[in-house]
């Protein structure tokens, strides 16, 4: 998805804002952001948001600005002048993994960080700096790649070097939005306990050959009752809850 300023100039506040409350849990990816000040800018510290694959260019104040939320990323790139990155607010904490940054400015810093803030693998040209780090343990960190970095130290139980374990990453898989008339709603019948009507969702759509069950609109103000384990099978592999709430009633194990 590309998200482009209309400007010549590229003017405009924000390319993908997430502060409103409250943006998250989010998952997203494949994300370009063109000109704007921020390119993107997140708040609040729920709930938190993943992001892949994201390119940020040509922003006039900062890349990302993130204000107390809690940020994993994987695969940021950026061409800019100013900071890609720029936390605002002891709460906020960023991830930031297998990333690189081009086309930083002398006197500028790649991450301006008064935040929380843990890298892997991150590389940078032209900035003077990759990190400055204003509340953390380290202040300035130089250099044009990172391996591993913690603003703040961390905990371990061994009588080993602190580091991450440095998994193996795949892609997110690909789950396709299918046309509606794949979709089976969950049907309500009267009373208080509604696992029943929603393992009938799943059923129905699974004999059909569905591949999404989702709760409509109109039960929001009295959360859907789940008593006992709710099985997905056969064709389903979608699930939406259109702003629905589900109320855990009994305890599932």
């Amino acid at each position: 998805m590309l998200i482009r300023s209309s400007d010549p100039q590229g003017a405009g506040a924000v390319g993908l804002d997430l502060t409103r409350k409250w943006p998250g849990p989010a998952s997203m990816k494949r994300i370009e952001v063109r000109g704007f000040d921020h390119g993107i800018d997140a708040d609040h510290s729920t709930y938190s948001i993943t992001m892949e694959h994201v390119a940020l260019n040509d922003q006039r104040v900062a890349g990302l600005r993130n204000t107390n939320n809690v940020l994993s990323i994987r695969g940021l790139v950026s061409r800019n002048v100013v900071p890609v990155i720029r936390t605002e607010g002891d709460g906020g904490f960023i991830t930031l993994i297998d990333s690189q940054f081009t086309g930083g400015a002398a006197g500028a810093v790649a991450i301006d960080n008064s935040g929380k803030l843990f890298l892997r693998n991150v590389r940078h040209g032209g900035y003077d700096a990759l990190v400055r780090d204003r509340v953390g343990l380290t202040g300035d960190v130089g250099g044009d790649r990172i391996d591993e970095y913690h603003s703040h130290g961390g905990q371990t139980l061994f009588a080993t070097e602190l580091r991450s374990l440095d998994l193996p990453i795949e892609d997110t898989p690909e789950v396709p939005w299918d046309p509606v008339d794949q979709w089976e709603p969950v049907k309500l019948t009267p009373g208080g306990d509604t696992t029943a009507d929603i393992q009938s969702a799943f059923d129905r759509a699974a004999t059909a050959g569905r591949t999404t069950v989702y709760f409509p609109g109109a039960q929001k103000e009295k959360p859907y009752q789940i008593a006992r384990t709710i099985r997905v099978h056969g064709s389903v592999r979608r699930v939406l809850g259109l702003q629905q709430n589900l109320l855990v009633t009994e305890p599932l194990w």
